[in-house]
């Protein structure tokens, strides 16, 4: 019916800004910020309308805008993350396994845009990310969105102890390699890449101690 073709016409416009946005992000940052703008102001006049309906496509483009917007205006991308974190916690009671994969990824991109002064907020942030998929993955007994989340917060969490603290950094780096190990052994051609670079992070590591 007509309210559905709407809906599909407001989801197209946002992808299509959105893909823009990611054509120029390495051509001309300005532009792409542009595009993601567009994206994440229209949604979220939907959303205001009908937060149930939108919440989702509202929650994805306020992170991409909030982290193309961490260098140039800092504090316009953490006030747009501080609205997303709060919007989700609430979702959160009402569906918590729809929105919980959605929460972690939001804590990841908080702390990527917390200022690097604040190394203990940023370390708060990964590791509570880490936590709550860990808790999630060694529930799983195959490849779900869990093992990404995982993989991806563990990352985060050791790429930021490599700036202060290499034994976090390792213990850290050193789970992440197991489990990327265990991923490559079943199919390497898609792990390989991952797992390679891992690798010579832990190299670099040892090259440091």
């Amino acid at each position: 019916d007509q309210s559905k073709y709407n809906d599909l016409l407001v989801e197209y416009y946002c992808i299509s800004m959105s893909n823009l946005s990611v054509y120029y992000k390495n051509i001309n940052i300005d532009k792409s910020i542009k595009y993601e703008e567009l994206s994440y102001n229209f949604i979220k006049k939907y959303f205001e309308k009908d937060n149930r309906k939108w919440a989702l496509l509202y929650i994805k483009r306020g992170c991409d805008y909030s982290l193309l917007l961490r260098n140039k205006k800092p504090k316009l991308a953490r006030s747009i993350i501080n609205e997303i974190i709060i919007l989700n916690e609430e979702n959160l009671i009402i569906d918590e396994s729809f929105w919980l994969p959605h929460y972690v990824k939001i804590l990841n991109v908080f702390g990527l845009i917390v200022s690097r002064k604040d190394k203990e907020k940023r370390i708060q942030m990964f590791k509570k990310a880490v936590d709550i998929s860990f808790e999630n993955f060694k529930k799983e007994t195959i490849i779900s969105i869990w093992t990404d989340l995982y993989i991806q917060s563990l990352s985060n969490l050791s790429n930021e102890y490599l700036n202060y603290n290499n034994e976090e950094a390792m213990l850290y780096f050193n789970e992440l390699l197991k489990i990327q190990e265990n991923l490559y052994k079943d199919n390497p051609i898609i792990f390989g890449k991952e797992y390679l670079y891992t690798i010579f992070d832990v190299a670099g590591l040892f090259v440091k101690t």
